[in-house]
């Protein structure tokens, strides 16, 4: 079985005004080619804290063969609730994970982006994430490929937001900043050498820009998810790249 996880990039609920939406989407088309039943717990708004969790519960409890990651905005965040809820935190809104209704959840995000949000950390956990999952995967034998779904995420340029590290913005730059850079610098190394579906730079997004592919958001604009016309294209360029390193 293969497992898909990510954020709305990888769960395609915008093509949900289809009939049978879910057997038309890329990780169906995938499954499909591959002749591999799936499970896709990909949800929208999804923060990569959220997706490290329930990849774990995907590899561990469900043991799946191959995961298939796209890893999603690093300033995304997931924070628990007093009830056991647990809110999904952008920049623009917050979402319960069990709400009923997540049109009114609890304004988390205003305090949070206010008060806590940080892009050097936020980089580095994610960093952190993806050498976590790739080792639960060899661990479990079970076969890891990422992707970035709707941006860089800064991994060919960890160094991007240096100016947000405490010791430099604190104009302590020589003191503990040398330790942190190698340790960003050792970690993003390390997973450039892993299976990536896209080059880290390229996101979806990228991909229907250049291949002038529609979005939910219209064509020849960078944004959106993609629609049913970009499904076949993004299937068929994930399986030939998985095809590729399964010969090696």
């Amino acid at each position: 079985m293969i497992g898909f996880n990510g954020c709305s990039q990888v769960a395609m609920s915008n093509l949900d005004y289809l009939d049978n939406w879910q057997s038309k989407s890329w990780p169906a088309l995938v499954a499909n080619q591959l002749n591999s039943d799936y499970i896709n717990v990909a949800q929208t708004l999804a923060s990569n804290q959220r997706i490290l969790r329930t990849s774990i519960d995907l590899v561990v409890n469900c043991k799946v063969s191959s995961l298939i990651v796209g890893w999603t905005s690093f300033d995304r965040y997931e924070m628990p609730l007093y009830n056991g809820d647990i809110a999904r935190l952008g920049p623009e809104r917050t979402h319960l994970e069990y709400g009923i209704n997540n049109n009114n959840g609890p304004n988390l995000h205003k305090f949070y982006y206010s008060n806590c949000h940080n892009e050097w950390l936020s980089i580095v956990w994610l960093l952190e994430k993806i050498i976590l999952l790739e080792s639960l995967c060899k661990a479990h034998q079970t076969k890891l490929y990422m992707f970035n779904a709707v941006q860089d995420n800064c991994l060919k340029d960890p160094t991007k937001f240096e100016h947000k590290n405490f010791w430099v913005s604190n104009n302590m730059k020589y003191s503990q900043w040398d330790q942190d850079l190698e340790y960003v610098s050792n970690l993003q190394q390390k997973i450039l050498t892993f299976n990536w579906l896209m080059d880290p730079s390229y996101t979806f997004t990228d991909l229907c820009f250049d291949r002038n592919l529609p979005t939910d958001a219209g064509i020849n604009i960078k944004a959106g998810h993609p629609e049913i016309e970009a499904q076949s294209v993004i299937a068929d360029l994930f399986v030939n790249k998985i095809k590729e390193y399964e010969c090696h």
